[in-house]
């Protein structure tokens, strides 16, 4: 096949570079084109792909390619080298690169669900979800001291779940204006999600049983009365045990948010970001979900 892959090399802890990657592929018969996404013009090479589009990256790079081929019948599939790997982790992609090489020729062609929001924030499609609460400051509080003290890749996700416990452990409710389908949702939560996939953030399963090709979102809805049992949860993530989270869950097509002036996070960016404050005391978003419309090599 002629394949070409969009390569993040910062993603992860970079286990295997571009030389990897092309001797996989040669050995496998396939002529590849390399783009990296640290240089320019690695969008214009999805323009004639080829066979597939390979993303050798983590889920922000998914997120990126997937917004490009979303709608143009083009497979791509998953080489995940990042920290969390969620979206690879939901399609089952999760074996080491030779062993994902060597199932193309005999893969099958499966579809997968892209988020679109819509609102203050203007027009934005997302792979993994949206959200409010603790997520964001999650988020925030992870760049300031966990990515820049250079913590190795293997200390992060447990390191990101512990303090994503100590800011749950700290939270306040925030009110919320939410319709599900035209359902009334409204209420106080500490954390609200919209997922399209069943993990987000330092790989955390909130929504087990999601389906990220079923045309449906699911919504994760945590208020004061489930904080002690998503610590619990939290923690056994962190331990590297096994658990499962007992929240009330939805599922819509469309959702509909109004929200006081907090930030909102798209995938793995916060909307407003600190350099970009916004004055408004009430923040709107309508969210769905454009189903089947990217094409998934597994």
């Amino acid at each position: 096949m002629r394949v070409t892959v969009v390569h993040n090399p910062a993603a992860g802890d970079d286990t295997f570079g571009e030389r990897e990657i092309r001797a996989l592929l040669r050995a496998a018969g396939h002529t590849a084109t390399f783009r990296s996404t640290r240089t320019k013009g690695w969008k214009a090479a999805l323009d004639d792909p080829g066979d597939l589009v390979v993303v050798a990256g983590g889920d922000g790079t998914v997120a990126k390619v997937a917004r490009h081929l979303a709608g143009r019948s083009v497979p791509m599939t998953l080489l995940p080298a990042g920290t969390a790997n969620n979206t690879a982790r939901t399609l089952g992609l999760e074996d080491d690169a030779e062993t994902l090489v060597a199932r193309w020729m005999k893969g099958c062609l499966t579809s997968m669900d892209l988020g679109i929001v819509t609102g203050s924030m203007g027009k934005r499609a997302f792979i993994e979800g949206v959200g409010l609460g603790v997520f964001p400051d999650l988020m925030a509080e992870s760049a300031r001291r966990i990515a820049k003290a250079h913590t190795p890749i293997d200390e992060q996700i447990p390191l990101n779940i512990e303090l994503m416990i100590g800011l749950l452990e700290r939270a306040h409710p925030m009110q919320c204006e939410v319709t599900a389908d035209g359902n009334d949702l409204s209420g106080a939560y500490l954390i609200l999600e919209v997922l399209n996939i069943r993990s987000i953030g330092p790989r955390v399963v909130f929504s087990p049983n999601a389906d990220p090709a079923d045309g449906l979102l699911d919504i994760v809805a945590i208020t004061e009365a489930e904080r002690n049992v998503t610590i619990d949860f939290l923690r056994c993530c962190r331990d590297g045990k096994a658990g499962s989270l007992d929240v009330p869950r939805v599922r819509a097509r469309r959702v509909q948010l109004t929200w006081e002036a907090k930030p909102l996070h798209i995938d793995d960016d916060c909307w407003p970001d600190v350099d970009h404050p916004s004055t408004d005391r009430l923040f709107s978003a309508a969210i769905a979900v454009e189903q089947g419309v990217i094409d998934i090599l597994r």
